[in-house]
């Protein structure tokens, strides 16, 4: 949970597996932490949205630019191998 906490009100991406085990990955920005779980708002769907910490498989922060605001989605999708994730 600490290598999430320090992206507090930021965007970051996420890996991450969900109750069935299905692993996605995901662009959000964190709103709050509480209980172990981490309220956000997924920049795809652009809907709220509550992720288990222990379900956060890795995490990495996203540059933002000026031609990309907080509310609009990537346009790329970037690979689960290679990048510079962090480990939860």
């Amino acid at each position: 949970m600490i290598l999430v906490k320090k992206y507090m009100n930021q965007v970051v991406e996420i890996i991450y597996m969900d109750r069935s085990g299905k692993i996605t990955q995901r662009s959000i920005h964190i709103h709050a932490i509480r209980n172990g779980l981490l309220r956000a708002t997924c920049l795809q769907t652009e809907a709220p949205r509550a992720f288990r910490i222990e379900q956060i498989l890795a995490t990495r922060p996203v540059k933002q630019t000026s031609r990309q605001p907080v509310n609009q989605p990537m346009k790329q999708s970037l690979p689960l191998k290679g990048g510079k994730y962090h480990a939860s």
